[in-house]
């Protein structure tokens, strides 16, 4: 009963806030590390957290706002996935190309590279064997 509810509470009053600031911490460092991944094709790059991290650091104004228009995407999705039947659908469909430009746009940012000019990229056609 009473008790339950409590440690419930409580759980989640200290779970949430460390939830919040890991991902505030994670997500722009997956940005970069998928933006690096493609330009080097090397999965390592996921595991380079000193880098990742000092990168995010290093331009802050730009992960904050990159945090702050991720959240504002969420808050507009999920108002999106409140309506019956076609948000549902809406909501989940944006989802991934929403926060795909924000992430390449935030990468793009934080490494230095021009806006709208994404480096090219080697078509995953030379891997197959003829």
């Amino acid at each position: 009963g009473l008790y339950r509810n409590d440690v419930a509470l409580g759980l989640a009053c200290c779970v949430f806030p460390l939830l919040i600031a890991y991902n505030a911490v994670i997500w722009p460092m997956l940005a970069l590390a998928v933006a690096r991944y493609t330009d080097r094709r090397e999965v390592g790059v996921f595991f380079e957290f000193g880098p990742l991290l000092e990168t995010a650091r290093r331009q802050s104004d730009a992960t904050i706002q990159f945090l702050l228009a991720s959240i504002l995407a969420n808050v507009v999705l999920l108002l999106f996935a409140v309506i019956p039947c076609a948000g549902w659908v809406m909501a989940p469909a944006l989802l991934v190309p929403v926060h795909g430009y924000l992430m390449g746009e935030y990468a793009a940012r934080a490494l230095g590279r021009p806006p709208g000019d994404p480096r090219p990229v080697r078509s995953p056609a030379h891997l197959r064997r003829r």
